[in-house]
């Protein structure tokens, strides 16, 4: 992504006036007006994770309800240092601890401190004691113990990992939570893949007016051996009205070579919120390619933000 020289770092308060929750993260190269409303990410199981599912459902279908405060602007610096910043802000409102928040975690947090922990190997079963992440790293020759306590990650070169208060706390099977999780992750991976595969899906050349049958997983690979130029394709699971569907692409191609691309009014929608910039204002914020992308109908959005022209 190309950023704006207007872009910096901030750190930022968000809150759901209509659940009156509240959440305090960073963002990098931020854009004012471009419509960034946070990204809470409390992992499934944790115990604000029910509580981030009713803010985001407030930022995506309600956003007019959502209040958005920047707390610090930081002139430079590095990634670190943000999330340090970012950790100073959580602390001065305890946003870790009070109801009224949904930070799960301080944001430089490593789970480093963590007194006493136990592993389980997925294949084996095998259940091991440590009273350290150093020790475990160390005796099992692995690394990311700490983002497994965490939530960040299900596992590490196949060890589950919890902490020993959560081991000692839990009945039954202390490791079935996460492993279930592991197992359900692995399932939708499966899907994706096979739907990569098997789905069929059209190619389909504006410029000669040809198509040929591939699949999401060898769009790339039948691209380059046809030597089909990008900006004359376009992606479509319907022959039914491949015609007009030719013909609306290539009358939009059309116009781009007709018209001061530059000067162009372009729509950007993001989290339902929308407005109407001129494209040479856009290119500075996206990569080029890809709005073309957008606007041809190759890509339907850039992370998340739709174009269109109007």
């Amino acid at each position: 992504m190309i950023y704006s020289i207007n872009a910096m770092n901030i750190i930022y308060r968000i809150t759901d006036t209509i659940n009156n929750l509240k959440y305090i993260g960073s963002k990098m190269h931020y854009v004012e007006g471009g419509g960034y409303l946070g990204s809470p990410s409390c992992k499934e199981g944790h115990i604000r994770y029910e509580k981030q599912k009713l803010f985001k459902k407030t930022v995506k279908k309600n956003p007019n309800k959502v209040v958005f405060e920047i707390l610090e602007t930081i002139d430079g610096g590095t990634k670190k240092f943000v999330r340090e910043r970012e950790t100073y802000w959580q602390k001065k409102y305890n946003a870790t601890n009070d109801d009224h928040y949904i930070n799960g975690i301080l944001a430089n947090a490593t789970g480093r401190s963590c007194k006493g922990l136990v592993t389980m190997h997925k294949e084996t079963l095998v259940i091991t004691k440590f009273s350290s992440i150093s020790q475990c790293e160390e005796a099992l020759k692995i690394t990311n113990v700490g983002a497994c306590l965490l939530g960040k990650r299900n596992m590490t070169k196949g060890y589950f990992v919890i902490s020993l208060e959560d081991y000692e706390n839990t009945s039954k099977d202390p490791f079935k939570r996460i492993v279930e999780k592991y197992r359900r992750g692995i399932e939708v991976w499966k899907s994706k893949m096979v739907n990569n595969y098997t789905k069929q899906i059209v190619i389909c050349n504006i410029k000669t007016e040809e198509y040929i049958f591939s699949t999401r997983r060898k769009v790339f690979y039948d691209k380059k051996e046809l030597n089909w130029e990008q900006k004359y394709l376009f992606l479509t699971d319907n022959l039914v009205n491949i015609v007009s569907q030719i013909k609306f692409f290539k009358d939009r191609l059309n116009s781009f070579s007709k018209l001061d691309m530059l000067k162009l009014k372009i729509q950007i929608t993001k989290n339902s919120k929308s407005s109407i910039e001129l494209f040479e204002d856009l290119v500075k914020n996206y990569n080029l390619s890809k709005i073309k992308n957008c606007l041809t109908g190759y890509r339907k959005n850039i992370e998340g933000v739709k174009f269109k022209i109007v």
